[in-house]
């Protein structure tokens, strides 16, 4: 039997792997990145909430990375609604239960109607549906997060000349 000589420059395979560890990292960043932005602009677009000032549809945004695959911890983001005087945005998400609206500095509630004011000591309110338009939109983006991760992954080891 002749002996197998078998040789590898280590200090090439950590090169190699450093490329491949910052191509997979830019490839998830940019999926993540690509994924946030559509649950944002589907949740603005299917808000059903009536937001005549449109701070609720506007209050809607990508959150920052977190973490890294290149220092081994998770990549994260979040994606926002609210903030910025926008403070309602969690009740109509979730919705309400039925609850009692009292006075917190003035005498009376001054409650607007069709054709003038009228006042309260207190009001039951009836509660609120919740309209969960941030489940909404990451639901109906999910089935392509795979397509495009693919996309991303193949998109970055093509960058690399490994594709």
């Amino acid at each position: 039997m002749m002996p197998i000589e078998v040789e590898f420059d280590a200090a090439e395979l950590e090169r190699n792997l450093g490329r491949i560890s910052g191509a997979l990292d830019k490839a998830m960043r940019n999926t993540l990145d690509h994924t946030t932005q559509s649950i944002v602009s589907h949740a603005r677009q299917t808000t059903r909430f009536r937001d005549r000032t449109g701070m609720l549809r506007n209050s809607i945004r990508a959150g920052a990375f977190t973490g890294s695959l290149e220092s081994g911890n998770q990549l994260a983001t979040d994606v926002i609604a609210g903030g910025g005087g926008v403070n309602y945005a969690r009740f109509v998400h979730d919705g309400t239960r039925p609850h009692v609206i009292e006075p917190r500095l003035k005498k009376a509630l001054r409650i607007p109607t069709g054709g003038g004011h009228v006042f309260a000591m207190k009001v039951n309110h009836p509660g609120t549906a919740p309209r969960p338009f941030m489940d909404d939109a990451a639901e109906a983006v999910e089935p392509g997060i795979q397509a495009i991760g693919e996309a991303w992954t193949t998109n970055a080891l093509r960058e690399i000349g490994l594709l």
